[in-house]
């Protein structure tokens, strides 16, 4: 089952935000190829997860998708 939420994690002392986003991102590929999360992953509400995906984005250095290593994130990326 696919959820609807996020969680993140800041490193004190770091300075680094870590988004823990399950399934809202399914791995790093998924950033270049919208499919393998829009149609084979499937998603509950597409418009919703879009936007959920670019605040992520926005606020965090890396993130640990659903079903992939943690990845960092290049700022300025929209999906």
């Amino acid at each position: 089952m696919h959820r609807r939420w996020w969680r993140s994690r800041h490193l004190f002392g770091l300075g680094r935000l870590i988004a823990v986003t399950g399934d809202l991102f399914e791995r790093v590929e998924d950033l270049q190829d919208e499919s393998l999360w829009l149609e084979l992953a499937g998603s509950e509400d597409e418009e919703l997860q879009r936007t959920n995906r670019d605040k992520i984005l926005l606020l965090a250095d890396f993130i640990v998708p659903g079903h992939g290593p943690m990845f960092k994130v290049k700022h300025g990326t929209l999906i």
